[in-house]
């Protein structure tokens, strides 16, 4: 009997049934998931909250109005994000703990492919979800040391980094007149800020504040709309926002960069917020190896890559995410403690 695990559709299917949810900031600003069918990625970047129609004569035609506050642009080439694994004879072979002695290679090849692939499919989506955050704090989107070096930058304008004694780690610092100028400033632009994710800094920093405390309450926990259980590792809700509905979340989580060290996905001194719901658009993944269908239009594709000597194999899985924010004007990034 062949082993059907080596074909393609097996391991897609393999890496869909092994998807560990430890995206939170992902889910919340963007949980949306668009193909896109050109290697050029359209952006409309816009603030269309403050454009408004113009009064014109039942006579005479109305003048075209410029698009005010909205700009295209166009991102040539996205980038891949690949996680790549190496299947061989020595891997293979070795048994996990707790499996039996008299099991196959057949078992223990598809056994060893589902693995890497659940854990390629955790690394790339640690790798959006630290994009996210980049996006969050900065408003661009970084290569780290050790990848393929490209940037892009959604010109975020919202950004502010508090001082001296505004500083929330400070007794005359004022975290409630913070969170009101950050969220009237964004919201002035007609875009409704939903969530704020606070730094574990921040957060400390906040819920030790006592005007902070009289701010929030907890009613959603107790009409079981959150269950604190269910949400991602390191993600905590705080409470809602008496008087605007806005949910205040903490963040605490690091991913390894390709350099071996521990980075943070939100800074610990971090305020960041915005309106939710938001896309992820993909960009087709390309394999010319494929001749019959070289373009795959698909959020994740993944591959097993058997080498010429038939003694070790590649599985690998790709994607190409570009996020379409809609309106900056709605999101912010602020540095409140030290």
């Amino acid at each position: 009997m062949s082993n059907t695990i080596t074909h393609k559709k097996t391991i897609r299917e393999i890496r869909r049934r092994g998807e560990i949810q430890r995206d939170a900031l992902t889910k919340m600003f963007f949980p949306n998931d668009e193909i896109v069918y050109t290697e050029q990625v359209v952006l409309d970047l816009k603030n269309m909250g403050k454009s408004m129609a113009v009064f014109v004569s039942p006579i005479v035609g109305g003048k075209a109005q410029t698009e005010n506050g909205q700009s295209t642009k166009i991102i040539e080439n996205p980038p891949y994000v690949e996680s790549r694994k190496v299947i061989s004879a020595e891997t293979l072979f070795k048994r996990e703990a707790g499996e039996a002695v008299e099991t196959g290679a057949a078992g223990a090849l598809q056994r060893k492919q589902a693995k890497l692939l659940g854990q390629e499919e955790a690394e790339v989506k640690n790798k959006i979800e630290y994009m996210v955050g980049q996006f969050l704090q900065t408003g661009k989107i970084n290569s780290l040391d050790g990848e393929s070096q490209w940037e892009y930058d959604y010109a975020m304008s919202n950004k502010v980094t508090l001082t001296g004694e505004d500083l929330w780690n400070t007794s005359t610092s004022d975290p409630v007149a913070d969170i009101e100028t950050a969220i009237n400033t964004a919201e002035e632009s007609g875009e409704k800020v939903e969530v704020i994710v606070l730094g574990q800094n921040a957060a400390n920093d906040f819920i030790n504040n006592t005007k902070a405390q009289a701010l929030l309450d907890n009613r959603r926990i107790k009409l079981g709309e959150i269950d604190p259980k269910k949400l991602a590792p390191g993600f905590k809700y705080l409470g809602t926002i008496n008087y605007s509905g806005v949910d205040i979340y903490s963040y605490n989580r690091s991913v390894t960069a390709p350099d071996g060290s521990n980075v943070k996905i939100l800074a610990d001194n971090a305020m960041v917020g915005g309106p939710i719901d938001r896309s992820i658009l993909y960009a087709p993944i390309i394999n010319l190896k494929d001749k019959d269908s070289p373009l795959k239009f698909t959020a994740r594709y993944s591959d097993l890559k058997v080498a010429e000597n038939g003694k070790t194999a590649h599985v690998t899985t790709e994607t190409r995410p570009v996020f379409e924010p809609g309106d900056m004007a709605g999101y912010f990034s602020w540095v409140v403690t030290s």
